[in-house]
């Protein structure tokens, strides 16, 4: 599939539910029964009690409402999730959630801004779109062979531009790189080169991830006392990447790892142990086998380096102005997060 056409299938999600809208899900529908079946596995699915998840001054989002939407932006294919263990569902649950808040929230906003696009612009985007698929007629076949239409890809175009306009004018237009914030960046350490332990605790209640956490403070107290560490690494690391590696990860830069792993790699000192690190993917540690800094000529590597810096601090300040919208529209989750 082309990459352009893959883009659009996964943009912002469109906000159809609006304040004290409520969706039911009818019991003689396909959709019912799929709800019922993964409701076993997260309760707050179940359509029949309808629990409100989420809402704000701008939008109330339900059970019914948040598995109508998440239907049709899988092309009727919800069904598909039954495949998930219950943790994995919780996780994509809570991703498509936050999706769907962030979208909603700055849709808010910039209308409150009087953001807008002009149909010439959305135009231009589909024209560019058509080219790379062939053609228009082509490329509609392929979004209907996707349960998707032409209509809604237009819809996603508008809010996608809309966003970025209003996070370019609203929230990054003041950011900026220093003359000192680069010379600083040049002289840090550009890689890392760590052997690593992971206990996956994906798919573990509670209690088992607690067994998991006493399991790995018992490798780490055998690699302080200077058990071979690669020995530790064979034995123990359930890392699907394992391999030949023997759990060696060499000189991946700043930003490739998930923040957690990434902290502890350039911040521990070159051939120490790590503390047990908590990410998404289980506990982790690290063992830092060696650093290198930046050996191009600083002229070379500033625009690049100022992209980089860029690029964190506008992470920052959309994180930071999220949490702001959510205090200015009173919005609450109202499940456990």
């Amino acid at each position: 599939m082309n990459k352009i056409l893959a883009l659009l299938l996964t943009l912002a999600l469109v906000v159809g539910c609006q304040k004290d809208k409520t969706h039911r899900i009818s019991p003689d529908s396909p959709l019912y029964e799929t709800a019922k079946v993964l409701s076993r596995k997260v309760s707050f699915l179940d359509p029949d009690s309808n629990q409100i998840l989420a809402k704000s001054d701008i939008f109330e989002m339900t059970a019914a409402s948040l598995l109508h939407e998440m239907n049709a932006n899988l092309a009727n294919d919800l069904g598909s999730l039954k495949e998930l263990s219950a943790n994995e569902l919780k996780a994509y649950l809570k991703r498509y959630l936050d999706s769907y808040v962030n979208s909603a929230l700055i849709a808010a906003s910039a209308k409150e801004k009087g953001i807008s696009v002009t149909e010439t612009e959305i135009d231009s985007i589909l024209e560019h779109i058509y080219r790379n698929n062939d053609g228009k007629e082509n490329f509609i076949n392929m979004l209907n062979e996707s349960g998707l239409t032409l209509e809604s890809v237009t819809n996603d175009i508008e809010k996608s531009l809309i966003s970025d306009r209003y996070l370019k004018k609203h929230v990054y237009s003041k950011l900026s790189i220093t003359q000192e914030e680069l010379k600083k960046a040049y002289k840090q350490d550009k890689t890392a080169t760590v052997r690593h332990i992971l206990l996956s605790t994906q798919d573990e209640t509670a209690e088992e991830k607690a067994a998991t956490l006493e399991k790995m403070k018992t490798i780490l107290k055998k690699a302080r006392q200077g058990e071979n560490y690669v020995k530790l690494v064979k034995k123990y690391s359930e890392d699907p990447g394992l391999g030949e590696n023997e759990g060696l990860y060499e000189n991946f830069e700043r930003g490739m790892m998930v923040p957690e792993f990434d902290s502890a790699a350039f911040s521990v000192p070159v051939g120490q142990i790590s503390d047990i690190i908590e990410t998404q993917f289980g506990y982790h540690i690290l063992k830092v086998i060696d650093r290198k800094k930046e050996n191009r000529p600083f002229n070379q590597v500033k625009g690049e380096l100022e992209r980089r810096l860029l690029n964190d601090k506008k992470r920052m300040a959309y994180t930071e102005h999220l949490q702001e919208l959510k205090k200015t529209y009173n919005y609450k989750l109202m499940i456990d997060p």
